[in-house]
């Protein structure tokens, strides 16, 4: 009997923490600040059907850029809006119109809707919208390489990215199988954890996409699709300068080499870096100059370019009682490892450049950088060595027109224009 009822109390017990981790993993996700946002709009359209979509899209996109202050950002911006205004109904738990009149031949609304921000964010993630940045991000080069104004078939100087990428182990490299190198995979120079076959089919990973708006956004959309978080691209124009210059009774071929790369944000496109520099090498073999020019000039551009990977000591932003260990800029970008969030509604720049006079007038020195916009909603990661008190009472005090100061447990706050 005793032993029924300890397997009795066992079952119970394993049941109880079996349901603990369905419900644990249920609500696994983005989580937002608040579940209901409300917001009110006066506009103005053709008739009230028109205005009142235009609200509900403006009203869904404000939700959705509260997701910056999550874990979790956005991808496929593109696909988001039509998608939300296709398919708003689940979304919006209220909807009040005060007021729907016509003026000077227009029809004029004023309207009240309530998000679900819970819902939308898991409805989001269920449709991949949504992702986490990763520590160590997953990064892909495109790169076009000329010598004499013909491209080159070795991509001498796109190898010698790739052999860097592993050394320094930041970043992880996404590595394609196409059809000018099918034995790429087979490269010694590349750990096997970090191979992942993809086949980039809108932009060749040996072309420059930075040439046009289009083709860089075709980059950032197929670097998206296969998880790339950021991307080299660029290129690289190599040229003889010198033809068999004698040197102590030896012929010598000289060649320069001029790149410009750039580190681009696949979800954003935005630039985190350029560096443009150039190298001349020069050997008895034309072709060995090339390559050596090529690979010179790329070693003296990676340290530089891949900076925002670094893992460095800020002792300008350390004080006693706030100690504060190696980090990237990515890390406090993208991360966690920033002191505060402060997302703005609303706000030019001539408001932000002030709230970083008062951080700055509060003690330390001051970094902010934006972690993702969308949808006139900016979440930035500020890292200062203050107190949040301190800045929220200070921003209490300073006089700006109509703008809502609102502290968000433990290290959010959110700044947004009346």
């Amino acid at each position: 009997m005793i032993s029924r009822i300890k397997f009795l109390l066992l079952a119970i017990f394993c049941g109880g923490m079996l349901l603990t981790a369905v419900s644990a993993q249920a609500q696994s996700g983005p989580v937002p600040s608040e579940r209901y946002l409300r917001q009110h709009y006066v506009l103005t359209g053709p008739d009230e059907a028109t205005v009142l979509m235009d609200a509900r899209s403006r009203a869904l996109r404000s939700a959705t850029a509260r997701i910056f202050f999550t874990d979790y950002l956005l991808r496929a911006r593109n696909l988001i809006t039509p998608y939300l205004e296709q398919n708003y109904a689940p979304f919006i738990s209220h909807e009040r119109v005060s007021k729907s009149e016509i003026q000077g031949g227009k029809r004029y609304v004023e309207v009240d809707i309530t998000v679900d921000c819970e819902k939308l964010f898991r409805d989001l993630d269920e449709k991949k919208f949504l992702y986490r940045p990763a520590i160590r991000p997953v990064l892909y080069v495109y790169m076009a390489e000329n010598f004499n104004g013909v491209p080159v078939s070795d991509f001498t100087g796109r190898q010698r990215i790739l052999e860097e990428i592993n050394k320094r182990g930041e970043v992880r490299y996404l590595w394609e199988e196409d059809a000018k190198r099918p034995t790429r995979n087979n490269d010694v120079t590349v750990p096997v954890t970090e191979k992942k076959e993809v086949v980039m089919t809108d932009i060749s990973p040996y072309e420059d996409p930075t040439l046009t708006s289009a083709t860089l956004l075709a980059a950032c959309r197929e670097a998206e699709r296969n998880e790339v978080e950021v991307f080299l691209a660029g290129a690289m124009i190599l040229k003889t300068v010198r033809e068999n210059k004698e040197v102590y009774f030896d012929k010598f071929q000289a060649v320069e080499a001029k790149c410009t790369l750039q580190l681009v944000r696949a979800d954003t496109g935005e630039v985190l870096s350029t560096v443009s520099t150039a190298f001349t090498a020069q050997d008895r073999d034309l072709d060995a100059a090339r390559k050596l020019a090529a690979r010179s000039v790329i070693e003296k551009m990676m340290p530089e370019l891949l900076s925002t990977f670094d893992k460095k000591s800020m002792p300008t932003f350390t004080t006693v009682d706030k100690p504060r260990k190696p980090t990237s800029k990515w890390d406090r970008m993208m991360l966690r490892e920033a002191d505060l969030r402060l997302m703005t509604v609303g706000l030019n720049s001539d408001v932000l450049e002030t709230v970083r006079q008062i951080l700055a007038g509060l003690g330390g020195n001051v970094e902010m950088l934006t972690r993702s916009s969308f949808a006139g909603t900016s979440v930035i990661s500020v890292t200062w060595p203050g107190q949040m008190s301190d800045l929220f009472n200070r921003l209490h005090q300073t006089v700006f027109p109509g703008l809502n100061v609102i502290f968000i447990p433990p290290n959010g706050m959110i700044l947004q224009v009346i």
